[in-house]
């Protein structure tokens, strides 16, 4: 009875719903289709416009028509131009400067103007018969004006040019009798037949402005109702969609509806045989999770209240030396800083400790010996057994990225290698257990004796040098040499401490220039 109930309700719930969409998107279908009889409306007035405006003719020929328009437009304005190049021509010889060819301008268009008005003065009160005859007639007059005063200008300008150039030649007076004609009246023709020139290029420019703006004005009418037509004919069809999605949304709506009323339905039937068996495992997972809680807790305490770790004291002793003089600030060939390489193998080799090793980190200074610099030391527990154990054997590969970020080489000072020999005896023999020394550093010794002394003598400068007792020491040496040295410098810098750590009784495991940190 109780899904029935709900199912009835929501039945009835939905069917609220959906009266109300339909109620509301009724408002929304009437104004679409307002609007859309608006645009029929207005459909119609544009097609009995454009169906004035065609008096029979099609599309087709509106199209021809403007295209025509644009032609005469054309070729108006290829007459303009070369009346307006013929007037700068003819009026050279003026000497005007700038105010030639804005009275070449001027006369173009004003002349152009001025015919046109006249075609359309006639072309109300002659017949349109004879205006096309007598247009026909005008225009081959025209272009034959234009013809022949372009070929009279021209040789009367030649025949100028001819009488000038016998003047600076310095012909004399008979021989001045061969020209043809004085200046002045070469000029005096000159100026008498550019007026006809003119008259006849504005004639024909005032004809093709007028079949111009005759043509492109009875076609642009026309063509502006077409495409607003179309404007409009498209919006009816997207008012016609959007009323049908309405009309249809409100059923799709309900079936939806339905649907998902009926697949509820179906899961709370199966999920009412389910409520004993959720109910059983809710009250497992709160015993389970008290229980869990009862457990923490206990170990915990443990924790907080057990004893310190008692660390066995044969374990290794590792001593890693790190060059933090001037010469570590330099950068290989590849561009690296040589003090970052370092560090990040100070820290590959504090990862490569083993649980019960005695972890120091010392820095090669110039006072090594004299003046130590232990940066770190922690013990790792053999076999941590509890949580602050496990903390405690991880400490010191934990914070030494910490203060690998704040150690900086030192600016000024020399190189003191020998002494982190002699510091390391000190530390070694406090320790019982094995001792494993770790070097990082160029091994450029330049404290006394100095490394040219290292160079000269090799393994002849041991002798005067002191020697710790380093008896059972295994040593690593990672980063040798400096990137401009040579590979000779390099093996006898490799020779002398090779040398060195015999004879203070350690064993060289390795001496490279590489900083990968291998096992130890």
């Amino acid at each position: 009875m109780l899904n029935l109930r709900n199912k009835a309700n929501a039945l009835d719930f939905g069917e609220r719903q959906n009266r109300s969409l339909r109620d509301e998107f009724a408002i929304t279908i009437k104004d679409l289709r307002r609007k859309a009889c608006l645009t029929l409306q207005e459909l119609e007035e544009d097609q009995a416009s454009l169906t004035e405006v065609l008096q029979g003719r099609s599309l087709a020929e509106i199209r021809t028509q403007a295209s025509k328009g644009l032609i005469y437009f054309l070729l108006l304005s290829i007459l303009s131009i070369a009346y307006f190049a013929l007037t700068v021509w003819g009026l050279q010889p003026l000497e005007m400067g700038w105010k030639t060819y804005l009275i070449a301008g001027a006369l173009v268009i004003i002349g152009a103007i001025v015919f046109e008005l006249l075609m359309s003065s006639l072309e109300k009160t002659i017949p349109e018969q004879n205006l096309r005859r007598g247009v026909v007639i005008i225009c081959m007059i025209g272009v034959t004006a234009i013809a022949c005063t372009v070929l009279l200008l021209g040789y009367l300008r030649a025949l100028l040019h001819k009488l000038l150039l016998s003047l600076d030649q310095g012909l004399s007076g008979g021989d001045l009798t061969q020209a043809t004609a004085s200046p002045a009246r070469l000029a005096d023709l000159a100026f008498i037949l550019w007026p006809l020139a003119g008259l006849a290029f504005e004639i024909c420019a005032g004809l093709l402005l007028y079949h111009g703006l005759k043509n492109w004005l009875a076609s642009a009418q026309a063509l502006g109702l077409q495409r607003r037509i179309k404007a409009r004919t498209r919006m009816l069809l997207a008012l016609a969609r959007k009323v049908q999605e309405l009309e249809a949304y409100p059923e799709q709506w309900w079936l939806g509806f339905q649907n998902g009323v009926e697949a509820g339905e179906a899961l709370l039937r199966d999920s009412e045989y389910m409520e004993v068996r959720a109910f059983l495992r809710k009250a497992l997972l709160i015993t389970a999770a008290i229980i869990l809680a009862v457990v923490i807790f206990l170990l915990l305490a443990s924790v907080v209240f057990s004893a310190e770790p008692r660390v066995e004291r044969h374990g290794r002793t590792v001593l890693i030396g790190l060059d933090l003089t001037g010469s570590s600030s330099n950068r290989d060939r590849a561009g690296n800083e040589i003090f970052a390489k370092n560090l990040r193998a100070v820290g590959a080799a504090i990862r490569k400790a083993k649980p019960g090793d005695q972890v120091w980190v010392v820095g090669i200074t110039e006072e090594t010996f004299t003046n130590p610099l232990i940066l770190s030391k922690e013990t790792i527990p053999r076999k941590p057994k509890t949580f602050r154990e496990r903390i405690r054997q991880k400490s010191l590969a934990v914070t030494w990225p910490g203060l690998e970020k704040r150690l900086k080489p030192l600016v000024a000072g020399s190189t003191d290698v020998l002494g982190l020999f002699l510091l390391a005896e000190q530390i070694f023999t406090a320790l019982p257990g094995e001792k494993v020394l770790i070097i990082i550093s160029d091994m450029v010794h330049t404290a006394e004796p100095g490394f040219k002394a290292i160079l000269n003598k090799g393994p002849n400068l041991i002798k005067a040098l002191p020697k710790p007792d380093l008896t059972g020491t295994r040593v690593w040496v990672y980063g040798a040499g400096t990137p401009c040295m040579s590979k000779q410098d390099w093996i006898r810098f490799r020779d002398f401490w090779k040398a060195y750590i015999k004879a203070c009784g350690a064993e060289l495991v390795l001496y490279t220039n590489l900083r990968k940190i291998r096992d130890f």
